[in-house]
C-alpha cells in the first residue's frame, strides 16, 4: 500500500503538527490531495524551487514528487537552503547570491550584485510554519540538529525505504541563517546511516558558524493575522467534557490563521452503550450493557491501525437484534468486538443480570486502559538530489520513507511544496481513509 511510512504499518489520529514531527508521509499525501498539484507547484516556484519536471511521459505532477520530494531531477542544497529560509523571514523569499559587488586593486567597482526578494508565503503562514518546524527539532524526530542556545527549526529527509537508503538531508534555520546538508552519491550506493546522520552533522556544521560571537537573533513576532486557541488533538475541534477524560491528553493550544480557527466542539470523544456478551454497540433487546468511553471516528478505520484500541465499535449487536436495517450488524460477521477501551463506567443491569465489568463467559468482551505511545519517526518531506528524496516502496520518493498517517491535521495543516494551510481539516492519522481527491477552493491568505 501506497504511500508508506517509514515506521512499519499506520499509528492512527494526527495533527498536522504531529505528523510533520513524525515524518508521516500519508498526511502529506492527503494534504497534497485537497491542494492539488498546481497549488504546490505554485509555491515552490514562489520559493526560487527550478528543477520541478511539468511535462512530459515523466514529470513531477504527481504526489510522489510534489507531496514527498520525489522529484525527478531533485533539488539542489542550495536552492533547499533558500527556500527554508522563507519561513523564518516572514514569508518573505530572498535568492540566494555569492558577491554583492567585485572592485579592482584601485577600488573601482567592476560588478554588483543583488539578491532578489518576493513575499512568496503570507506572513501568518510563515509564522506557523517556522513554529511547526522548530517543534520538529524540540518535540519531534530531529533533535540531533539542535544546538545549544539556538532556536533550531528543519526537515529530515531520505531516499529509499527504512532498509536501503541512498541519500539522506537535513536542511533547517536559525534566526540567523538557513541551510541545508545532503550526504550521497551521484549514483546509488547505499547508505547505513539515517536522516538524523544529517541532523548530527548539519548542526556540528551550524554550531561553528554560529559560534562567531554574535548574539543568537530572534524570529519575527506574531503577525496580527494569527490567533490561538486550545484544541482537542483526535477531533481538530474545541475541547468538549469528554476530551478531557482521555488518558493520552489530546489537548493542546495551537496557533491557526485568523478565522479559521475551529468554532464547533469535540464530536469524536464519545460514550456509547456495549453489549458485554459481544462487545458490540448495544440494541434495545440485549440483556447485559455498560456504558464505556473511547473515540469514535466518523468513518470505519482499519483495524490495523495503531490507536485501534481507543475506537468505540461502530457496529451493533447480533446476538440481541431484532431489526438488523436498523441497528446495523458487521457485514464481515464478527463474532466479538474486543477492544483496549479506556474504561468503563457507569454499567447498567437493565433485567437484574450482572453488569458488563462482572460478566464472564463466552464471548464477553475485555476492556483495558491502553496508553500506547509512538515510537520515535524518521525524517520526511526530504529535498532529493540526483533521484528525489525518501523513496516510497512503490517507487516514489519521499519524506523519511513511510507512508503518512490517516488525514491531514487539526492543529493548522500545511501545503505539501509550500505554505502550510494552517487548519486544512480536522486532525487525522495514518489509516489511508477519508482524504479529498480533488483540489479544493483555497482562501486568499494562501
Amino acid at each position: 500500500q501506497w504511500p508508506a511510512n517509514f515506521y512499519s504499518g499506520y499509528r492512527g489520529l494526527y495533527t498536522f503538527r504531529t505528523a510533520l514531527q513524525q515524518s508521516v508521509n500519508v498526511c502529506a499525501v492527503k494534504i497534497f490531495q485537497q491542494l492539488g498539484a498546481t497549488y504546490a507547484l505554485n509555491n515552490l516556484k514562489k520559493m526560487g524551487i527550478s528543477t520541478v519536471v511539468e511535462e512530459g511521459e515523466v514529470n513531477d505532477m504527481n504526489a510522489s514528487a510534489l507531496a514527498l520530494g520525489g522529484m525527478t531531477q531533485g533539488i539542489t542544497p542550495l536552492e533547499s537552503a533558500a527556500a527554508y529560509g522563507t519561513f523564518p523571514n516572514g514569508g518573505i523569499y530572498n535568492s540566494p547570491i555569492c558577491y554583492t559587488q567585485v572592485t579592482n586593486r584601485s577600488g573601482e567597482l567592476l560588478l554588483t550584485n543583488e539578491a532578489k526578494s518576493n513575499q512568496a508565503l503570507d506572513p501568518g503562514v510563515a509564522y506557523i510554519m517556522t513554529d511547526v518546524l522548530r517543534s520538529v527539532v524540540t518535540e519531534g524526530i530531529a533533535g540531533a540538529a539542535s544546538i545549544a542556545g539556538q532556536q533550531v527549526g528543519g526537515k529530515t529527509g531520505t531516499t529509499g525505504t527504512s532498509d536501503d537508503r541512498f541519500d539522506i538531508w537535513f536542511a533547517g534555520f536559525t534566526p540567523r541563517y538557513s541551510a541545508s546538508l545532503w550526504i550521497g552519491n551521484d549514483v546509488n550506493i547505499e547508505l547505513d546511516q539515517s536522516s538524523t546522520a544529517a541532523a548530527r552533522l548539519w548542526s556540528k556544521i551550524m554550531g561553528q558558524v554560529l559560534n562567531d560571537g554574535q548574539p543568537a537573533g530572534s524570529y519575527p513576532s506574531m503577525p496580527n493575522n494569527v490567533t490561538t486557541c486550545t484544541i482537542d488533538t483526535k477531533s481538530g475541534k474545541l475541547p468538549s467534557e469528554l476530551t478531557l477524560l482521555d488518558s493520552r491528553g489530546t489537548t493542546r493550544e495551537e496557533y491557526f490563521i485568523s478565522g479559521t480557527e475551529p468554532t464547533a466542539t469535540d464530536d469524536v470523544h464519545t460514550y456509547v452503550e456495549i453489549c458485554t456478551e459481544c462487545g458490540f454497540l448495544a440494541t434495545p433487546w440485549c440483556r447485559y450493557k455498560a456504558s464505556s468511553f473511547g473515540v469514535r471516528r466518523p468513518y470505519i478505520p482499519d483495524p490495523v491501525v495503531g490507536d485501534i484500541g481507543y475506537e468505540v465499535p461502530h457496529y451493533y449487536c447480533y446476538l440481541h437484534n431484532e431489526d438488523p436495517e436498523v441497528y446495523a450488524i458487521d457485514p464481515n460477521g464478527t463474532l466479538a468486538y474486543t477492544w483496549d477501551g479506556m474504561s468503563i463506567t457507569e454499567p447498567t443491569d437493565d433485567e437484574g443480570g450482572v453488569s458488563g465489568e462482572d460478566k464472564e463467559g463466552e464471548g464477553s468482551a475485555s476492556w483495558i486502559d491502553d496508553n500506547r505511545g509512538s515510537d520515535d519517526a524518521e525524517g520526511g518531506g526530504g529535498k532529493a538530489q540526483e533521484g528525489g528524496s525518501e523513496q516510497t516502496p512503490e517507487g516514489g520518493n519521499g519524506g523519511d520513507t513511510a507512508p503518512e498517517e490517516n488525514n491531514s491535521g487539526g492543529e493548522g495543516g500545511a501545503a505539501s511544496g509550500g505554505e502550510s494551510s494552517v487548519n486544512v481539516e480536522p486532525s487525522s492519522g495514518d489509516e489511508g481513509s477519508g482524504a479529498s481527491t480533488g483540489e479544493e477552493e483555497l482562501p486568499d491568505w494562501l
